[in-house]
């Protein structure tokens, strides 16, 4: 899996905006984005037990998928069809996501 993509698809301001305003409520603007991360070669499984733990084809699709909102401030929440993401790889996304959208690292979720 390429963990870059949702960066990418932050960074390339791939994401749709809606705004929400009702009378006198406090406007949300919401934004969502998705790609495909489904691997085009084998890989091996995990949590399988059989001799052979490589995929033999695809079932269903797997995405990565962004939404950001910002009221008063910015928060966005990543996900990603993944098992085992381990918390340093995690650690590096959020970072670099926080950067490009200039908030705290704890307003990035994965």
């Amino acid at each position: 899996m390429n963990a870059s993509l949702p960066i990418e698809l932050v960074a390339n301001k791939n994401i749709h905006f809606n705004q929400i305003n009702e009378g006198n409520l406090v406007m949300i603007k919401l934004g969502y984005a998705q790609t495909d991360i489904t691997p085009k070669i084998p890989m091996p499984l995990i949590g399988f037990n059989r001799t052979d733990n490589t995929s033999r084809g695809v079932l269903k699709p797997l995405a990565a998928q962004v939404s950001i909102w910002e009221s008063k401030d910015c928060q966005c929440l990543i996900t990603i069809d993944s098992i085992g993401f381990k918390k340093e790889l995690a650690d590096i996304l959020r970072i670099k996501v926080s950067n490009i959208l200039e908030v705290p690292f704890d307003k990035v979720m994965l």
